[in-house]
């Protein structure tokens, strides 16, 4: 409700502006401009009340309880694609940035140098201390390693721990768990999900 209410103001400050443009006119440009205004501000105030009963969505029903099927496990659903952390929003894992290096430049002895807090500017090294290079492709890595996840990506957490992160679609968690198609998932209380028949 509150961008109608910024929508509102914002007409009431166009029309003050008008309003004091539309005193320099004379009266037969006057009266048009006028109706076009009103015309304007009818039309955008129909379209914000329109927009709005459009956008919420009908209360929905409390789901029955003989309809649910069990309580969902995010964590096990996270570590079954080789993920160790997770929270009601994503499967996070922390990247090996050695084994990135290695994956990157397909050589089994770098290593990552990182310089403190300095996640961006890492490099990759070998055995003589030699730099061959950065990591040109994390979101590459991200897929090899957690392949079958939806949208990988790998991102800096806290400005500095690299890690891959992919979004939890909870109704296809219960479908994973309970190997059922067409669950829906629920939220039963915050951070509590449950599984439930359509």
């Amino acid at each position: 409700m509150k961008w109608i209410l910024d929508f509102a103001e914002r007409g009431m400050e166009l029309l003050t502006s008008l309003v004091a443009l539309i005193k320099q006119l004379d009266k037969k440009i006057l009266l048009a401009v006028s109706g076009i205004v009103a015309i304007a501000i009818v039309a955008g105030g129909a379209y914000a009340i329109g927009a709005a009963r459009g956008s919420g969505s009908p209360a929905a029903e409390a789901p029955s309880p003989k309809d649910r099927v069990g309580g969902l496990d995010l964590a096990k659903y996270c570590e079954s694609y080789g993920y160790s952390e997770v929270d009601t929003q994503f499967c996070t894992a922390p990247i090996d940035l050695d084994g990135a290096c290695q994956w990157q430049y397909n050589k089994a002895d770098l290593k990552m140098v990182i310089q403190v807090d300095e996640p961006y500017g890492g490099k990759c090294r070998d055995k003589q201390k030699k730099d061959v290079g950065g990591i040109k492709d994390m979101l590459g890595y991200c897929n090899d390693t957690y392949q079958g996840s939806i949208n990988v990506q790998p991102l800096v957490l806290n400005g500095k721990t690299w890690v891959c992160r992919a979004p939890i679609n909870k109704n296809l968690a219960c479908g994973w768990q309970y190997q059922t198609e067409s669950l829906a998932a629920v939220e039963e209380s915050a951070g509590l999900w449950a599984c439930y028949k359509p």
